[in-house]
């Protein structure tokens, strides 16, 4: 009871250090009745789980309790000191710090150097989720992510990246916005952004002083291309950049992209064209690669990464370019990729394994999606089977839906 409430009482403190606690309103501490109930439908289990744990401790405590108090007490502190030299054991060694690169800005390279001393002090292995450098501050500079990630391993930090093959970015347009006025949520963003005072503040840190959702700099409007929308009087803008958008309907730029996230109640998705071609090669020639495609599917439009990754590294980047060999590609999305996640019988094709593979035609596979026409799916994929049953029957889905959600063993 005495930890317990320290614990709290040291969350307060750190709620009331932060410097988002003057965006905390009433609201933000009523209840929301669905997440709630779904994490009421989370917990049950674990629920039932601990019970029968405390069942257990209970009868052990109770039987050892006959021989005595110190009995009683060596055993609770036995119980304790096990729990840490077994973490390792049951499973904390498995663990993966995953950390998600959002900013590829010019301080992209002291956000990794962050991420790295965390693993470093934390003990956690690290995977730098589609870990780009498509900011023209990084352009060329590949070596010194390589250099940070030599040098953190030879601290002993199991270090591991993955990238999609694509020049271009995909996510909400209101992400652009600075983090002061998305704090609290949509509705306290949409309330923000309808002041005057705040919008004069936004536009310009946009053109002016840069923002921390565009990775600390001033946004490049014309390679900025609007993906998906809402409402209907909206499609004449899908696919079409914010410059020229703005021009259709005689506004400035920053004045029509507030308008349009605003009309579109921030559902507005885009496609940001910052890329750049020799870090791609570079970066996924590196031998901590992956493959991710980290797909959008929603949106008119949606980034053809949800579509074309896996067949373009195999098509385009092993066949055609020779950037990889078509085992490294391979390595890169199958094997490689569960030993990462734990996922121990999955990734080979070997006796006793899951059998979950895809047949390909290496002559032919390609990668048909475009940013026009982004669902089109891939050419060359004959075959596939999750754990042994067919989902894709020459080169046509079945019915099967054999799919399951996996955990590292």
């Amino acid at each position: 009871m005495i930890a317990q409430g320290v614990g709290v009482l040291y969350l307060i403190y750190k709620v009331y250090c932060c410097k988002l606690k003057k965006f905390l309103y009433l609201q933000c501490f009523i209840p929301k009745i669905n997440l709630l109930i779904n994490l009421f439908k989370q917990s049950v289990p674990i629920m039932f789980t601990m019970l029968m744990i405390m069942f257990g401790v209970f009868n052990i405590f109770y039987f050892v309790g006959q021989f005595g108090e110190l009995s009683t007490a060596g055993y609770g502190t036995a119980v304790r000191i096990e729990q840490v030299l077994l973490l390792p054991v049951i499973g904390l060694n498995t663990a993966v710090l995953t950390i998600a690169g959002q900013n590829y800005g010019a301080k992209f390279l002291d956000a990794v150097s962050d991420c790295l001393d965390i693993a470093r002090h934390s003990k956690s292995a690290l995977h730098l989720t589609h870990c780009h450098m498509s900011h023209p501050d990084n352009h060329g500079k590949t070596e010194l992510l390589f250099d940070q990630l030599d040098r953190a391993e030879k601290d002993g930090v199991d270090v591991t990246l993955d990238t999609y093959p694509y020049l271009a970015g995909s996510t909400y347009l209101h992400a652009l916005l600075p983090s002061w006025v998305q704090a609290g949520g949509k509705s306290e963003t949409i309330k923000r952004l309808k002041v005057v005072e705040n919008r004069k503040r936004v536009i310009h840190e946009l053109t002016v002083t840069g923002s921390d959702g565009n990775q600390g700099g001033v946004v490049n409007w014309p390679i900025i291309t609007i993906a998906g929308v809402e409402k209907a009087e909206n499609h004449r803008f899908i696919g079409v950049d914010l410059v020229s958008a703005a021009a259709m309907v005689n506004k400035k730029v920053e004045d029509f992209y507030l308008d349009f996230i605003l009309d579109e109640d921030l559902k507005a998705s885009c496609v940001i064209f910052s890329g750049h071609e020799p870090n791609v090669r570079a970066i996924m020639k590196d031998r901590r690669h992956m493959i991710g495609s980290d797909g959008i599917l929603t949106g008119n439009r949606p980034h053809p990464r949800g579509y074309g990754t896996f067949a373009r590294y195999l098509g385009v980047y092993a066949r055609e370019e020779k950037v990889l060999t078509m085992q490294g590609a391979i390595a890169r999305m199958t094997g490689r990729s569960a030993k990462r996640l734990g996922l121990k019988d999955r990734g080979f094709i070997k006796v006793g394994m899951k059998a979950d593979m895809v047949l390909f035609d290496a002559a032919n596979v390609i990668d048909s999606s475009t940013y026009e026409t982004p669902r089109v799916a891939a050419k060359g994929f004959e075959m596939v089977w999750i754990s042994g049953i067919a989902t894709l029957k020459a080169g046509k889905r079945s019915d099967a839906l054999p799919g399951v959600g996996v955990r590292a063993r």
